[in-house]
């Protein structure tokens, strides 16, 4: 599957990648700043005037961030305010706001930025809703981002999609992009 219909236009693209290494950056709108990354995802949702760099981390300006993260191993979402702390094992669970479901993860990361009405299961995943998410999501190794609303099931193995728009159908794919 070439999941090319799923970026954004390239006039919303980043103007620079600057420097990345097995990296993902997805810039919605425009990204202003340099990313020295390793194994990395960098999604600049809104304006991201900040200098970044990270190993094994996965960052995300939904809106405006205005500092500087150094991490390692480590999340880092600059969505709003986050005035409290979460233990986990092996995971990072955050909801910044409510998040009315039942996740249950091994070595995975979990993201209600805003409501989550559903039940998630996964091993080495990484799951993010943006925005609501109807739907039950079984993966392997794989990054789903619902931008908006996903009312669907998506079965894929080493696979990225990014629904930067509404997507209402079944998605299978294998080393997508």
């Amino acid at each position: 599957m070439n999941g090319s219909n799923l970026m954004p236009p390239e006039s919303l693209q980043p103007s620079r990648y600057s420097q990345a290494t097995s990296a993902l950056i997805c810039g919605i709108y425009p990204v202003h700043f340099t990313v020295p990354a390793t194994s990395t995802h960098l999604y600049g949702i809104y304006t991201v005037h900040s200098s970044i760099s990270t190993t094994s981390t996965h960052l995300y300006g939904i809106y405006t961030v205005h500092f500087t993260v150094p991490s390692t191993s480590a999340l880092f979402y600059g969505i709003y305010p986050v005035h409290f702390t979460i233990p986990a094992t092996s995971a990072l669970f955050y909801g910044i706001y409510t998040v009315h479901s039942s996740i249950s993860a091994t070595s995975a990361l979990f993201y209600g930025i805003y409501t989550v009405h559903s039940s998630i299961s996964a091993t080495s995943t990484h799951f993010y809703g943006i925005y609501p998410v109807h739907s039950s999501i079984s993966a392997t190794s794989t990054h789903f981002y619902g931008i908006y609303p996903v009312h669907f099931t998506i079965p894929a193995t080493s696979a990225l999609i990014c629904g930067i728009y509404t997507v209402h159908s079944s998605i299978s794919a294998t080393h997508a992009k």
